[in-house]
């Protein structure tokens, strides 16, 4: 029995490998949530400096968060299309199908990611 090598066009296997690389960056990236010192309100006498960089982080945190949910409607975006593209590759196509699990993977660590930091 001839046993047949599987060749997989180089360009398939350079984005499966820039997938897997940036799914291992998502994974181990640390969610960080930045934080309101509101224990410098509650004193007697609070300085306008205080109040300033408190309104100050409140806008920040509301533009965060507006680019934050942009960026979720288009990862959910790019999920749908690659869960389309995996449910109808054609047999052509079976040399993607890899592809487009690792994209799939990775956008849906990147929704998950992105969850967390809205849902503070």
């Amino acid at each position: 029995m001839i046993k047949k090598k599987l060749v997989r066009p180089e360009k398939i296997l350079e984005e499966e490998i820039y997938y897997l690389d940036k799914i291992k960056e998502s994974i181990d990236k640390k969610i960080v949530i930045d934080e309101i010192d509101i224990l410098k309100l509650n004193k007697d006498e609070v300085l306008s400096s205080d109040l300033l960089n408190a309104i100050k982080s409140l806008l920040q945190l509301k533009n965060k968060t507006i680019s934050q949910n942009e960026l979720l409607i288009d990862v959910q975006n790019k999920l749908s299309i690659t869960k389309k593209q995996i449910e109808n590759f054609l047999k052509e196509d079976k040399d993607n199908a890899l592809l487009y699990q690792l994209q799939f993977a990775y956008f849906k660590i990147q929704k998950a990611n992105i969850e967390k930091r809205i849902s503070f």
